[in-house]
């Protein structure tokens, strides 16, 4: 990486709500234990790069028997999780779709930052950390003067649920591997700790 040209950093953290703590709403079981570990350390090391942005969605839904409505579990289920909790000028979206660019101005709010290289995190993988990644590439949100960004899912600072009979390891997988390429890179989360040393 020259000095000339070192390309702006953002995190995209997608849903840590509290809800989300109880797998039985859900699920039977949810993948890669290391998940609030990895998004911890990751949110930190973000935290301390010079010029780096961070981005924070949550979910409100519109239905009033789902479980990330605003006024499940006493109000709590919509709130972030603790390790989870926005500071200082970090930047808070609310949605009310699967996507955090529907309905909202995270597009502009991304795009009017210069953000190069945007990593993405949270949950739930195969819902709206797919989706939001999948609409952030179509949409070019990390594409700088002419220059096409990038776009990383750090596969495990993410988590996922089992569906129907399929274990929740292997919706996580397939869901990742189905973003490799066309929609991002696809890292975790040691590597990019690693790559910050050159920024």
């Amino acid at each position: 990486m020259t000095e000339q040209h070192r390309p702006r950093v953002g995190l995209l953290c997608i849903d840590t709500q509290r809800a989300f703590r109880d797998i039985s709403l859900f699920a039977r079981e949810r993948s890669n234990p290391d998940f609030e570990q990895n998004f911890t350390a990751l949110l930190t090391a973000v935290r301390k790069l010079e010029g780096a942005k961070i981005f924070h969605v949550f979910h409100s839904s519109l239905n009033p028997s789902s479980h990330l409505h605003p006024s499940a579990g006493d109000g709590e289920n919509i709130k972030f999780m603790d390790y989870a909790e926005p500071i200082r000028d970090e930047v808070v979206t609310m949605k009310h779709a699967n996507s955090g660019f529907i309905g909202t101005d995270l597009e502009a709010r991304i795009k009017a930052e210069n953000i190069e290289t945007l990593f993405v995190c949270g949950l739930i993988l195969d819902h709206c950390v797919s989706t939001t990644t999948r609409m952030a590439r179509d949409l070019g949100v990390t594409d700088v003067d002419g220059r096409k960004g990038t776009i990383v899912l750090v596969q495990d600072a993410t988590a996922t649920f089992n569906r129907g009979d399929v274990p929740a390891e292997i919706v996580h997988k397939v869901s990742y591997e189905s973003l490799r390429g066309e929609f991002a890179e696809i890292m975790n989360t040691n590597t990019v700790l690693e790559s910050f040393k050159d920024l």
